[in-house]
């Protein structure tokens, strides 16, 4: 039984699908095996992926999404270690030893790492995708704040998905968010800074409606419980200032009742915040604000 299971969804990826296989075949640890799930194609994506067998365990499916493509191949093995891996990027020939050493030396749950960019031709583009610096505090508390762990990246104990469960498959976007977000809340997280994928910018990414995602992020914020995530913010942020307007970003993006009360205490108690009339924003604050300013000058 390999170590490692690389979990790899395909849909419509012929085009660089086997230049990530290449990728992954060059890494300088060896006990992992691949396991690929084409979502039902209509490319020839396929056909490429069984070209690569028996060094590829190849399942096809009907287009579902990258949910379920993913908890097919996971269910489909039992490895000690499941890595997740996009169909059109690249790794560095050392991320999966990387990985499972940090999990191993720092007993960690899952790992992942910084991220750079390529073009469709594999030439490198701007930016690099990065854990932000006050994480280290609370990584679990900064992915409330954003989801700064990208997919193919990660490397996670077989035991704690046994644990957590698999990815929502009702979820069509920020299906990943909602599983970091359920692991984080009772599981360990690491982080290695150093940029161990390259991910490719290209015309045909799968489009995402930023409506849509943000419905979906929503509901995955919508699984946790308030107090627990105001008592992360406070261990994310050593100033009071801080904590309070990630608390409000927090309940803002989760579409909480209690957001309109919670940003006007929030000012009242630091008025020179600017992310926190940012996040009122300008219609709240014309219609709103005035109401609920009596009411506090009421009740204070």
């Amino acid at each position: 039984m390999p170590r490692i299971t690389v979990v790899l969804p395909v849909y419509n990826h012929e085009r660089f699908g086997e230049q990530t296989l290449l990728s992954l075949y060059r890494q300088d640890y060896k006990d992992f095996e691949i396991v690929a799930v084409d979502d039902g194609s209509t490319d020839r994506s396929l056909r490429i992926l069984k070209r690569h067998r028996p060094q590829v365990t190849v399942i096809q499916s009907k287009h579902e999404g990258p949910a379920a493509a993913r908890n097919r191949a996971i269910r489909a093995t039992d490895s000690e270690f499941v890595a997740f891996m996009d169909a059109d990027d690249l790794c560095a020939p050392e991320r999966l030893r990387f990985e499972a050493e940090k999990l191993e030396s720092e007993r960690l749950d899952l790992v992942a790492s910084a991220l750079n960019f390529i073009d469709a031709c594999g030439q490198p583009l701007p930016g690099i995708w990065r854990c932000p610096a006050e994480a280290a505090n609370h990584y679990w508390g900064a992915l409330l704040e954003r989801n700064w762990i990208g997919t193919p990246s990660v490397m996670i104990r077989r035991d704690v998905l046994d644990d957590v469960g698999l990815f929502d498959e009702r979820f069509i976007h920020a299906e990943d968010y909602d599983l970091w977000l359920r692991i984080g809340r009772g599981h360990s997280i690491g982080y290695i800074d150093s940029p161990l994928i390259h991910c490719r910018r290209h015309v045909t990414n799968t489009s995402t409606s930023v409506t849509s995602h943000q419905r979906f992020e929503r509901m995955a914020l919508e699984k946790i419980d308030p107090e627990e995530a105001r008592n992360a913010f406070e261990r994310l942020y050593t100033q009071p200032q801080q904590c309070a307007e990630a608390w409000v970003r927090f309940l803002l993006r989760r579409g909480d009742a209690d957001f309109g009360q919670e940003a006007l205490l929030a000012l009242r108690d630091h008025p020179d915040s600017r992310s926190g009339w940012h996040n009122l924003g300008r219609p709240f604050r014309e219609h709103l604000v005035p109401t609920l300013t009596s009411t506090f000058d009421r009740s204070y």
